[in-house]
């Protein structure tokens, strides 16, 4: 394989997750190297100590290697660094199904000719790569997944070649936000040009050796780049998106680095007023934004099949954070008790990363009575016990009032089945040293993400019944119920638990608002496996890690419930006593730019945006077009309308608005959710709207008519008594 040079390497990059920033460590390089031997596989020395050289990963070029040879070499690199991401490219496709076959827990991209093996480390930057046609994908994709495996968040953007420049202006503001561009073109090879003429962002341009007439195998295109008129242009070779994916990585990291950087006070006091690293950014002083800015950290955890603490943690580990992290925090408050070992495994005929909960060596979810199993491994504790076990614990205060939170929802989840003094009440199952170890670990693994927002689906909870410590009980046991009220939640769809208590609690505290996927580009998928192995079920949680497309300051489908028993938090007080609304009369405009027109609005933080055609005077077609906002957002909606329309004035006026208190419910139809919007006066429930896009999935997944399901939603909302929150 090339590297950044296009030099060919058998073996590249250094690889662990801490020091994928680059960091030097003060060791002497050359002596280390010498006192490190390379490890030999007799056709192969592998640098194994690369990754402290460098700070970046192994790599393993497919290209003359047997597909024995292949899974050798993945295999022994990632025993030498098994908790970072090993990479191998340029595999053919019998490597590519022997990998497949015998390292069930790696990761294949077939597009790439690729495959990984191992946690990806957490991401830090952007790397946007950017195609110019569909045949340039296979070496755009080999750069998204380099330079993911080398410590960059990564997003493509897709054919949005020269002839049909429209295409790339519609995707400017994801080139502007990214750290570093990967612009990948074969023909004449003039995308890299336009694009860097048209963002100041750091450029690295990829050749490919597609296209029609005499390319002579990409050089057409490599000496077209090479002569770019725009600066800040660098070259790879011919198909090299190895290189490409290297490079960008490290200037993305960096950029993140510098980002999070500390200062000293003298240095905060004497520094000029910032700059943004790319004008027009989100992230330039000079350039306000409603919410959350583009490109801030966000997350989706999708519990369709089900909750548990287990699978909270796996999905964690998976999506990138180290094992250690999780260990770290359960030693601080169970010194020396529990071990946390992580496992690839099969769910459902998907891999997923099973951790291990093992409490004096023996798996923490044995039974009490099993051969051997200590008598008091599973002690009940009251909350005022879990409270000062934590309290006294050595947490961060961050991870520490994280747990406390969901233990102080377990708590109130309990007293209000049970009955009895919150203080007193017994957490039984939920007590016991797995549960604490669940509850502190996943809120340590969480604040280590980092995330702004987290968001969740709805919730299945499963069906039957279950053996628990006060007899067989329905599912959802009644904790869960108590924990996930308020919360969109769905039977099914398997008559087993798929919802613990635990697992409840810990995502009714994290997540931020309920619904479907927001927008965003995912850089991580973590895949948590519960216990069991259930028959046509995928017993999995997922957690999609990566950088929010849409301001993340939009107000969630549902919000969070407050935990049962205790007063729901009070709403923040909105900006400005009233509304305003802003019209203007345009008749100028091509009708098409309306629709974009509108959805910037919206983006920018108003709150509805509407058109009325109208006749001016001289008879002449026009359109009003008016826009509901908060006094807090008037001036980011304002630039929009000035920029996007030819108007040159606005109306401005307050206005009075009355609102009904709204929520969401969750029906099943032909077992698959169904959100149902809800509006509420007076105490009632006096409109159920199901969701379109719910209804419309329903109808193509089962074959009937979209009006049909649509009925059926509102008959079971009907049907309901839900509980819904304003």
């Amino acid at each position: 394989m090339e590297q950044t040079s296009g030099q060919p390497d058998p073996v590249h990059g250094a690889d662990h997750a801490d020091d994928a920033d680059g960091t030097d460590h003060g060791t002497d390089h050359g002596e280390q190297a010498e006192a490190e031997p390379a490890h030999h596989l007799g056709y192969a020395r592998l640098d194994t100590d690369r990754r402290r050289r460098t700070g970046d990963p192994e790599v393993v070029l497919g290209t003359g290697k047997t597909p024995d040879q292949v899974v050798e070499v993945l295999r022994a690199l990632h025993a030498a660094h098994p908790d970072r991401a090993v990479l191998a490219t340029r595999l053919e496709p019998e490597a590519l199904d022997g990998v497949r076959d015998r390292l069930p827990e790696a990761r294949i991209d077939p597009v790439a000719r690729a495959a990984t093996l191992g946690p990806l480390p957490e991401p830090r930057g952007t790397v946007c790569v950017v195609t110019a046609g569909t045949s340039d994908l296979p070496v755009a994709a080999e750069a998204v997944l380099t330079a993911q495996v080398h410590g960059a968040g990564v997003r493509l953007v897709g054919d949005v070649g020269v002839a049909g420049l429209h295409r790339l202006f519609d995707v400017r503001e994801e080139l502007v936000d990214a750290d570093c561009l990967v612009v990948v073109a074969g023909m004449e090879g003039a995308l890299p040009s336009v694009v860097g003429g048209l963002v100041g962002v750091p450029l690295v341009a990829v050749p490919t050796s597609v296209g029609y007439g005499a390319s002579f195998g990409g050089v057409a295109a490599l000496l077209a780049m090479l002569n770019s008129c725009a600066p800040g242009v660098t070259v790879v070779n011919v198909d090299n998106g190895f290189g490409a994916g290297v490079f960008a990585a490290r200037v993305a990291r960096n950029a993140g680095r510098r980002e999070h950087r500390p200062r000293t006070n003298a240095q905060a006091a004497t520094a000029p007023a910032p700059m943004s690293r790319h004008p027009g950014r989100a992230d330039d002083p000079n350039v306000s934004s409603p919410g959350s800015r583009r490109g801030a950290r966000v997350g989706w955890v999708d519990s369709s099949s089900g909750v548990a603490g287990d699978m909270l943690l796996g999905a964690l580990v998976d999506a990138g954070v180290p094992l250690r992290v999780l260990q770290d925090a359960v030693d601080a408050v169970l010194p020396g008790t529990v071990t946390l070992r992580g496992e690839q495994v099969r769910r459902g005929g998907l891999r997923a990363l099973r951790v291990h909960v093992e409490v004096d060596g023996r798996a923490a979810d044995e039974p009490p009575d099993a051969p051997g199993a200590a008598p008091d491994r599973h002690p009940h504790r009251a909350w005022s016990d879990v409270r000062a076990l934590l309290a006294a614990s050595g947490l961060g205060d961050a991870v520490r009032e994280r747990a406390v939170a969901t233990f102080a929802r377990l708590a109130a989840a309990e007293a209000a089945v049970h009955g009895g003094d919150l203080d007193r009440v017994e957490l039984h199952e939920v007590g016991a040293v797995d549960a604490v170890a669940d509850v502190v670990g996943a809120a340590a693994g969480l604040h280590h993400l980092g995330l702004v927002t987290l968001t969740g689906s709805p919730v299945a909870v499963g069906g039957g019944t279950v053996r628990t410590g006060h007899g067989r009980l329905p599912v959802p046991v009644p904790a869960v119920a108590a924990l996930l009220t308020g919360t969109p939640t769905v039977g099914g769809p398997v008559d087993v638990e798929l919802a613990t208590p635990t697992g409840a609690a810990v995502l009714a505290t994290a997540v931020d608002g309920w619904g479907s996927q927001p927008p965003m580009t995912v850089s991580t998928v973590g895949v948590g496996a519960g216990s069991r192995d259930l028959d046509g079920h995928p017993n999995v949680l997922r957690l999609l890690v990566g950088t929010a497309t849409a301001p993340s300051g939009a107000r969630p489908a549902v919000p969070p419930a407050p935990a049962p028993g205790l007063a729901p938090p009070r709403a923040p007080a909105e900006p400005g006593a009233r509304p305003l609304l802003l019209q203007t009369n345009v008749d100028d405009l091509d009708p098409r730019l309306w629709p974009g027109v509108l959805t910037r609005l919206l983006e920018a933080g108003a709150s509805d945006a509407w058109l009325t055609p109208i006749l001016m005077k001289k008879g002449r077609p026009a359109h009003t077009l008016a826009v509901l906002v908060r006094p807090d957002v008037r001036e980011p909606v304002e630039r929009v309308v000035f920029a996007e329309t030819t108007t040159i004035g606005l109306r401005v006026q307050e206005v009075d608005k009355v609102s009904l208190d709204r929520g969401e419910l969750v029906v099943a139809v032909d077992g698959h959710a169904v959100r149902v919007k809800t509006a509420t006066h007076g105490g009632q429930v006096v409109n159920r709207q199901p969701e379109y896009d719910d209804v419309v999935a329903v109808a193509g997944a089962t074959g009937r008519a979209v009006k049909d399901v649509l009925a059926d939603a509102a008959a079971r909302a009907r049907d309901l008594d839900p509980v819904v929150r304003p």
